[in-house]
């Protein structure tokens, strides 16, 4: 708990930073959060590795007007950043589906985990 509390604590410092103010469009690293379309929900995943060898997986789900549904974080034992990151994807598709959303758009900094996805769909849907 003590944890999970801590990882709650360093988002919110997090959050403080990146959304002055609480606006409702937030910077991240590649500019401006984007609306995802009408009836979509977009959940933003991403992976904390600590130097003090604890692991985080977080993911927040906003609705096409940018208001946060929900916020999760968890703690999570991986070996690696790659793992982390596809776990938090798959942490968040998950939450979303628990909790009745079934149009969900997906979005993570981890450019490799992404390919990955997309390549598999692809192939899997033939686009």
């Amino acid at each position: 708990a003590i944890g999970f509390t801590k990882l709650v604590a360093d988002y919110c410092a997090y959050a403080r930073k990146v959304f002055p103010g609480g606006t409702k469009q937030a910077t991240s690293f590649t500019g401006l959060w984007q609306r995802p379309p009408a009836g979509v929900i977009k959940v933003n995943v991403d992976a904390h590795m600590g130097a003090d060898g604890k692991e985080g997986l977080s993911a927040v789900i906003r609705d096409e007007n940018g208001v946060v549904l929900l916020l999760e974080v968890r703690h999570c034992l991986v070996k690696n950043v790659e793992q982390a990151e596809a776990m938090a994807v798959q942490y968040g598709i998950m939450l979303a589906r628990r909790f009745g959303f079934q149009c969900i758009m997906v979005e993570s900094d981890a450019a490799n985990v992404v390919n990955i996805i997309n390549s598999r769909l692809e192939i899997q849907w033939g686009a």
